[in-house]
Formats: C-alpha cells, sequence, structure tokens
C-alpha cells in the first residue's frame, strides 16, 4: 500500500538503485539528478533527520509501519583517472556517515580482481562509466553499477548506500486495538 507497506523482497530483488517501491523515496531513484551549481553538502542533517533512525511516516494507531536505512556492506568505489577531487570526497563523506566499507579502486585493469571476489554489493563511480566487460560480470553476480553524478542533496547521494527496509505490523486484530 502506497506509504504504508512499502513493496520489497528478499535475497538479491534488492538489485538495483534501492528505494522501495511506494515508499518516501522511490521517485528520487527513477529520475537523472546532476548539479547545476555548486552548493554545499546537507549529508549530516538529513542522516540526522531522516536516515540514522527508524520512523513511521503514517502514524497510524491500528498499523505500524517502520521505515529505516541500513548500509551496504561493501562498496566497490571506482574512480576515474580524471575524477574531480571535490566529488570524491562528497562519495567519501556519504559512505563514511552511513557506516559503509568501500574499497577504492583506480585504474581501469584493477577492477577485474575485485569484481571476481564477488565480495561487493555495488559499484560507485566518480568521473567515470563501466566497461562493457564491468557491466556483463556485474551481470553475473548481481551486483548493481551505479556511474550517476555525485550531487550535494543528502536524499539522493546518501541512498545510494543504503538499504530502504519497511517492516509492517499490524496492531489490531478483528478490529480490536492489541495493546
Amino acid at each position: 500500500i502506497v506509504q504504508r507497506q512499502p513493496f520489497g523482497g528478499w535475497k538479491k530483488s534488492a538489485v538495483g538503485p534501492g528505494a522501495k517501491a511506494g515508499g518516501p523515496n522511490y521517485l528520487f531513484q527513477l529520475g537523472t539528478w546532476s548539479q547545476v551549481v555548486d552548493v554545499e553538502e546537507n549529508y549530516e542533517q538529513i542522516w540526522q533527520d531522516i536516515f540514522s533512525k527508524e520512523h513511521d511516516p503514517t502514524g497510524l494507531f491500528c498499523e505500524s509501519n517502520v521505515l529505516r536505512y541500513v548500509p551496504y556492506d561493501k562498496i566497490l568505489l571506482r574512480i576515474g583517472s580524471s575524477a574531480n577531487d571535490m566529488k570524491i570526497q562528497k562519495v567519501k563523506k556519504a559512505l563514511s556517515l552511513c557506516g559503509v566499507t568501500y574499497f577504492e579502486c583506480e585504474g581501469d585493469d584493477s577492477w577485474q580482481s575485485h569484481f571476481k571476489t564477488n565480495e561487493y554489493e555495488r559499484v560507485r563511480y566518480v568521473d567515470c562509466h563501466p566497461s562493457e566487460a564491468e557491466r556483463v560480470e556485474a551481470c553475473k553476480l548481481g551486483m548493481y553499477l551505479d556511474s550517476s553524478e555525485v550531487v550535494s542533496e543528502g536524499r539522493i547521494e546518501l541512498l545510494k548506500y543504503l538499504k530502504e527496509q519497511a517492516i509492517s505490523q499490524t496492531l489490531h486484530r478483528f478490529g480490536n486495538l492489541v495493546l
């Protein structure tokens, strides 16, 4: 149910951008975002206000619909040879805030050894894009590749490093509240 019980699943059903269908962040993953002007990022504020705590945006008395955000275990950070230092620092700050373990991989050849270990859930590209060989290998492993623009808006950038979970619980039985 939209805004009450966002749809999700188990195991590799979370491969992709990650926000739950019907949840408050779902539409953010459907757009293509870019930084038009350089503004200061708001990662800490968004982390504190939204992603660091469980919350129930519905506030229903008969049903609990808790949203929480869990960091991905490991992310491979692929940095392009001409990557902008400010973008790299923004991504590292976002990863750190979210509590994600990451490995930084530079150069075009070193990614192969990291893909083979199958220990990364995602690859975040900064100022570069995956090669066809990377796409094929990631597809085999069920790994999500993100080469989108690094943005200062925490609601968009931090979601790249977090799994959105929705936990719903009925608080009534046959119309009677369970207290």
